[in-house]
Order: C-alpha cells, then sequence, then structure tokens
C-alpha cells in the first residue's frame, strides 16, 4: 500500500509543480534542517506566498504532499479529510486549475537511506540548495557504509541546484560541496569567509530569565542587529543566516528580513527555551540526537548562566558500528559540561529520580533521540502543563 501511495503522490507532485511553476528551495543536512526551514519560511512569508513541509513530514510522503499541500493523516488529521484533500489535489493537477497556488516551496528533505535524497531531488528538481550541517559522524549513519556516503547522498541536492546554493562555511565537508553545484554559491557561519556571517552573540534577560539570544548579521560592510526570543543555541544561528542568504537573493532587504526573524518559531523539542518548576530552566532539545547536535546542547548549556547545569540524556540512535565510541565521547565530553550527568536508554528510567535530583534555580538540558522519549522528561519538569 504504501508503495502504491508513493508512486501516485510522486506522479502527482511532478504534475503539480510542472503546472504551477514554484520556486522550489531544497534544504537538508544532518542537523540544522528544521531550523533552516522554518527561518526561510517565516522570512519569505512576509513577503511572498509560501508552503513549507509540516513539521518534521520530510520523507518520500511527506515532501510530494506538501507540493500538493495535503495535511497528512495524523491523529489530529482524519483519513476522510486526508482522502478529500487528496482529490482536490489531483483534480487541481488534472482538470480545474487553482486560482492561488504558492510562488514558493520551503523542503525539508531527509535522507534516512541511501537514495532517498537523490529520489526527492528527481522528484522536485530545486532552484535553490541549503545544506546546513554534517558532522564527522552524522545521523542515520547506521544505514551507511561510512560518513562519506551520508555526505554524497546529501550531495545531491546541491548538484541539482539552478539558481543558487547556500552551503555552511564552517562545515569541512558541507563546503566541499561547492565542487558539485553548477549554481552560484553563497556561504553562511560565523568564520571569516563566510559571505553572511554572525558575530558579537550574547544572551538576553526578560526580568530574572533569560529570554534568548542577541547576535549580529554581518555581509560585507553591512550589519543588522537581531534578537531571537525563547532560542538560546548558537547553532541555530545558522538556520537565521540562511534565510538571510535566501531572502536576498530573492530580492527582499535586510531591514525586512531583520523583522521578519522575530516571529521565526520553531517546533517543541529543538533547543527550545522553557521555565520549569521550582525557578528552574529547562533546555529542550528532546527531538533527535546526533553527536554533532549533542556536542552543540552540551555547549550551550557550559555558557548558559545558572546556579547548576544538570543534562538529562537519552541514547543517541542509529549510528551503527559507532554507537559505543560516541556515547563514551559525548559522556566525557557532557562531564566537562555540566555539574550533573544522568544518561537513560529511555526517559522512562529517570522519571522516578527526577524530584530527589533538581534543585531550585538549576538549568537542565533535556536531550535524546526520539525513541527515548525525552518529552516525558520536559512536561514533568515544566511550569505549565
Amino acid at each position: 500500500m504504501r508503495i502504491l501511495l508513493k508512486f501516485i503522490l510522486r506522479i502527482l507532485a511532478q504534475r503539480t509543480l510542472a503546472r504551477y511553476k514554484p520556486i522550489v528551495i531544497g534544504i537538508t543536512g544532518s542537523v540544522g534542517k528544521t531550523t533552516a526551514k522554518e527561518a526561510i519560511y517565516a522570512v519569505l512569508n512576509k513577503k511572498f506566498f509560501v508552503w513549507k513541509n509540516v513539521e518534521n513530514f520530510n520523507n518520500e510522503i511527506g515532501v510530494p504532499l506538501a507540493i500538493l499541500g495535503v495535511v497528512p493523516m495524523t491523529r489530529h488529521h482524519s483519513k476522510i479529510r486526508f482522502i478529500g484533500q487528496l482529490l482536490e489535489a489531483f483534480w487541481s493537477a488534472y482538470a480545474t486549475k487553482r486560482k492561488w497556488y504558492p510562488r514558493y516551496l520551503v523542503l525539508e528533505l531527509a535522507a534516512d537511506r541511501p537514495g532517498d535524497i537523490e529520489y526527492l531531488v528527481r522528484m522536485v528538481r530545486p532552484h535553490i540548495a541549503v545544506v546546513t550541517a554534517i558532522g564527522d559522524v552524522p545521523v542515520h549513519v547506521e544505514h551507511y557504509a561510512s560518513p562519506e556516503e551520508v555526505a554524497r547522498e546529501k550531495a545531491h541536492l546541491p548538484a541539482s541546484a539552478t539558481q543558487l546554493t547556500v552551503l555552511n562555511a564552517d562545515d569541512s565537508i558541507v563546503i566541499r560541496m561547492r565542487d558539485v553545484t553548477k549554481a552560484p554559491v553563497t556561504t553562511f557561519g560565523f568564520s571569516k569567509e563566510a559571505m553572511y556571517r554572525g558575530s558579537d552573540i550574547s544572551f538576553f534577560m526578560e526580568g530574572e530569565h533569560v529570554g534568548g539570544l542577541s547576535f549580529r548579521i554581518n555581509k560585507g560592510e553591512n550589519f543588522m542587529p537581531i534578537r531571537l526570543h525563547r532560542m538560546i543555541a548558537v547553532h541555530q544561528i545558522y538556520g537565521i543566516l540562511a534565510a538571510t542568504a535566501v531572502a536576498q537573493h530573492l530580492g527582499m532587504n535586510l531591514i525586512d528580513i531583520a523583522d521578519a526573524i522575530a516571529s521565526v518559531e520553531l517546533p517543541r523539542g529543538r533547543m527550545m527555551l522553557i521555565r520549569g518548576k521550582n525557578n528552574t530552566t529547562i533546555i529542550d532539545d528532546t527531538y533527535n540526537a546526533s553527536p554533532l547536535s549533542m556536542k552543540a546542547a552540551l555547549d550551550t548549556l557550559k555558557q548558559f548562566p545558572g546556579i547548576r547545569k544538570i543534562a538529562l540524556l537519552g541514547e543517541m540512535a542509529e549510528l551503527g558500528h559507532f554507537t559505543e565510541q560516541e556515547h563514551k565521547k559525548a559522556d566525557a565530553y557532557s562531564k566537562e559540561r555540566a555539574d550533573v550527568v544522568l544518561w537513560c536508554k529511555t526517559s522512562d528510567e529517570l522519571l522516578q529520580k527526577l524530584q530527589e535530583i533538581i534543585k531550585e534555580g538549576d538549568v537542565i538540558l533535556v536531550k535524546g533521540s526520539r525513541a527515548a522519549k525525552m518529552e516525558k522528561i520536559v512536561d514533568l519538569l515544566k511550569e505549565k502543563p
């Protein structure tokens, strides 16, 4: 059934793209894809009619559904509604043309297994490619022969771009992808070589609590100050920088971009700042975990002002034969950046102990792969249900 659905959705998506001719912005990477997608969408949506993937529906089913404007089946959306939207999409692709269709599609493209990005790229034929970060041991590496194969898979996206390729200048694997693209290349990051460069990063306060990050985006001699509310991870700035590069390419000026960035909101579990019980602060990074994102989250914890820093960590899944060595590295790294470190395979192992561990004023990082269900810990600790 899934194979048949996949085939139907691909045909419908390709027909829809051919009929309405939107500008497709494809985003991939091992970490930071969702931040970049949400930032690009929020910025472009201030000026243009834009669609994006719903939540994390970024595979061979979710991507064509985003192109068709169909909400995926979830516990909030019934099968009847899904079929009705699918029939409407079929009608608009082959019969009566819609009076409206977005000018831009912002599509996050995931690669769980070899061939995934190539399949999606052939379907969507992106005009603009954005590659966030990959790292030495990427997420989902379990399904590939080596990290290099993961990079080659991701490289199908910039290789297919026709208008612009946007690359992370700070990731040595990503920046080498400029050799495979035929489109003009622009870069983002914190290094001096980046065309869109972040600098002057600090926390800002809202009353007695940290409210988020402030920083500057620099392009040549020009710069603009930015504030990100409830976002406190330096690596989240990469997505904002990528969004700025894409928006400028599409004709937006820096003032409008800065105004739009203030409206960027990330889905739950992606380095979000939450007030906890007993005047604690929670850093919710429960969506997923890889060696690169684990290191970035722990770096954020170390820099965060607070009385005591606690890391509640779940396993990093889908690492294959890298699993043991990467967990040992992460354990050693965490002990350098937190006062208290607790690991668990699933969140249930920690739930009974939390009341004995947490004290007033603590800063608590909660992170793990989806299988660990670490969001249960956040729900227990946060101030408001």
